[in-house]
């Protein structure tokens, strides 16, 4: 039992950590610049496209060829690392290309506009279908509990995000984030300093209830047999699986049932106080 809430709290907060750094900067990013306030130069903006596109192939291609059967985090690790270095370089050789004049005029970025219609497209995806054909194409079935938390967390930040973006909406045209523009500090000082930390409360409320749904969605996906059960311990899902063999024996599945439903209760208790 004490196994099975470890490694329901510890998934639920991976994933839900996930879908918080995903949802927080998209979110701001949506909310404080909106559609007409975030401008980039063109010559940015020309390489940025392509560099998006081959970052995420070498994302995908350098996990394999650096860490071959290394852990699952391993990997994941170097794909992030592979697609930040790359879109860095793009984004540095932009910069040197916009101090000739014709790369450096200005293209007004829809940045909510792009933002908003990636999170209905992910909103619109059945969340525990795509990750169940996600974890049914592993290989390597050990990790898959890993992945199936990193893919709960890709699929649960629009909630995050859509919070954030309305809290910004309404902070960015406040008095002191204006004040601030009249001193000279930049629009990036401004969100991270001053108008982010106070559009978190709705945010943190959010991180609680989104736990509570990930430790649901990971008990039902490791209760229809994926994820591995031996890499940490049993988890509920898989306890519960097991009882069905025995359905007369009701004293083996009512403790991890009453598990799942005291936790999730607990979790939404403690999101309902942070929103007070």
């Amino acid at each position: 039992m004490v196994s099975g809430a470890r490694i329901a709290l510890l998934t639920g907060a991976i994933a839900m950590g996930i879908a918080f750094i995903i949802g927080l900067t998209l979110g701001a990013i949506a909310g404080y610049w909106g559609d007409d306030r975030l401008r980039l130069r063109r010559g940015q903006v020309w390489l940025l496209l392509p560099g998006v596109v081959l970052a995420w192939f070498y994302a995908g291609a350098a996990p394999a060829f650096f860490a071959g059967n290394s852990a699952a985090w391993a990997r994941g690790g170097i794909a992030l690392i592979s697609f930040g270095t790359v879109l860095a370089c793009f984004a540095g050789i932009g910069k040197l290309l916009a101090r000739w004049s014709f790369f450096a005029k200005p293209v007004r970025i829809p940045a909510d506009l792009v933002i908003m219609r990636l999170s209905e497209v992910f909103s619109s995806i059945p969340g525990l279908l795509a990750i169940i054909a996600f974890a049914a194409m592993l290989r390597d079935q050990s990790q898959t509990l890993w992945a199936m938390t990193a893919l709960i967390g890709a699929f649960s930040w629009p909630g995050v995000a859509l919070f954030v973006r309305a809290e910004l909406l309404r902070i960015r045209e406040m008095d002191y984030v204006t004040a601030a523009r009249g001193m000279g500090l930049s629009e990036w000082r401004i969100l991270i300093r001053h108008a982010l930390p106070n559009a978190m409360r709705p945010a943190y409320t959010i991180f609680a209830f989104g736990v509570a749904g990930a430790i649901l969605l990971e008990a039902s996906l490791s209760f229809l047999g994926y994820g591995d059960h031996t890499l940490l311990g049993a988890t509920w899902g898989s306890l519960l699986q097991n009882a069905r063999s025995s359905p007369q024996l009701w004293w083996i599945s009512l403790p991890r049932g009453l598990a799942i439903c005291l936790t999730i209760l607990a979790l939404h208790a403690i999101g309902e106080s942070w929103s007070e």
